[in-house]
């Protein structure tokens, strides 16, 4: 792995797994799950705002809920928010995939908030990845403004990369449509 990162073995996260399955209740595992997501939503937000906002999209709006971390944990400078994202890339992407299997509004707020570094990094193929998938949830859900929320950014995203034009066209188009 990373210098300075520990990774946990395939063989302990099954272990863990299995004694989580085996003798946590369901509830006490949820809550866990629901203050892991938003203390990442929590750092994913606060770095964000360090870094300078894309032109084409507006920020996203501030997180309504109450902190869950301590406030020293935050990135404090735009160098050290872009490090942070840089190195937490990989995850954020496999918690925003999770976080989009069960709740497509959450996996869209941690979208929201890697946009802007996803774009400085030219990880768009990362961006449009995110954005597809919590469209196509929010189309299975019914939610007609969240997918084209989600259309609308992965359009962004796509206009970012450089050299997708009419792609970008066809999905905003999309978006007029959803919006009628």
């Amino acid at each position: 792995g990373e210098a300075g990162r520990y990774r946990m073995p395939v063989l302990a996260r099954a272990y863990a797994a299995a004694r989580r399955a085996a003798e946590d209740p369901p509830e006490m595992t949820a809550l866990a799950s629901e203050r892991l997501f938003a203390g990442w939503l929590e750092l994913a937000d606060h770095a964000d705002r360090q870094l300078p906002g894309h032109p084409w999209v507006p920020p996203p709006p501030a997180l309504q809920q109450p902190p869950v971390l301590p406030p020293g944990l935050y990135p404090v400078t735009p160098a050290a928010a872009g490090a942070w994202l840089g190195k937490e890339r990989a995850s954020l992407l496999t918690l925003t995939a999770a976080a989009c299997a069960g709740n497509y509004a959450l996996a869209a707020q941690l979208a929201d908030r890697q946009f802007a570094s996803q774009c400085q990094m030219a990880a768009f193929t990362d961006g449009s990845h995110l954005w597809d998938m919590i469209a196509a949830a929010a189309s299975r859900a019914g939610d007609t403004l969240a997918a084209a929320h989600a259309r609308y950014r992965l359009a962004a995203m796509t206009v970012a990369e450089g050299r997708k034009s009419r792609q970008a066209s066809r999905l905003l188009a999309g978006c007029l449509t959803m919006f009628r």
